[in-house]
């Protein structure tokens, strides 16, 4: 490995799970955004406050269990139908 190629590696974007508080590239999580307007979506494009939770892990089976952390990091209760499609997706 070139020392270019790890500079770009040590580049990637972090973000941290608000269920583990891991530290991850940020195409590893999932996104919930709270936009301006006050709606709450699970989107990488929209603008607005987010939390991330990993997608492949424990983290997303707590997270439709006990949503206090997300709901805590977005600074407004999650609307039922959104924990509702989260828990299918695991």
């Amino acid at each position: 490995m070139s020392a270019r190629t790890a500079l770009r590696e040590s580049q990637l974007p972090l973000r941290r799970c608000v269920i583990c508080r891991d530290s991850a590239p940020k195409a590893d999580l999932l996104r919930f955004v709270r936009r301006p307007d006050g709606e709450i979506v699970i989107s990488d494009q929209d603008h607005g406050r987010g939390a991330y939770v990993h997608v492949d892990s424990p983290c997303m089976s707590e997270a439709v269990t006990q949503s206090k952390q997300i709901a805590h990091a977005l600074r407004r209760p999650l609307p039922e139908g959104l924990l509702d499609r989260l828990g299918e997706r695991t």
